[in-house]
């Protein structure tokens, strides 16, 4: 019944322990801590995957929010991979998806806190456009010329 206690104490008998980790992430959360477990741990892929999607969809709608969009994509590849190698490898107690879970997290909490930012900066005092990039401290430019064809270019 308790396969990881018998491995353990085989292996402080110096006996060769008969327990081998399953290959699957899903089955070893529900296995050793039950369906409960593999619930909530179903649950915090979930809402990763909905908090990319929110802030996806959330900066879709400022092109000056552009690169966490971009930012929510990777980590929606990056969910996507963990899950996907969830069902062919144990890794269900490293430090993979707490990383991925925290980086959803802190994604979402910005891409808020700036949509809110935008949102009071647009309507107490719009912006007025960027004024066209001069060149300072150089002669100005001359028309390029037309490169002479080769010699032989008829060949």
């Amino acid at each position: 019944m308790f396969q990881i206690a018998d491995a353990k104490d085989a292996e402080e008998q110096k006996h060769p322990a008969a327990w081998h980790q399953t290959h699957n992430t899903y089955t070893q959360i529900s296995c050793e801590e039950g369906l409960p477990a593999l619930f909530f741990y179903c649950a915090a892929l979930f809402f990763c995957f909905k908090a990319t999607r929110v802030v996806r969809q959330g900066a879709a709608a400022h092109p000056v929010l552009r690169p966490y969009s971009d930012t929510a994509f990777c980590l929606r590849l990056s969910l996507i991979a963990f899950a996907v190698t969830g069902t062919f490898a144990s890794d269900a107690y490293y430090f993979y998806f707490p990383m991925l879970a925290g980086l959803c997290a802190a994604l979402e909490r910005s891409v808020s806190a700036d949509m809110k930012a935008l949102k009071t900066r647009q309507n107490v005092y719009p912006l007025p456009p960027a004024p066209p990039r001069q060149r300072t401290g150089y002669p100005p430019m001359r028309p390029r010329r037309a490169m002479p064809a080769p010699a032989d270019y008829r060949r």
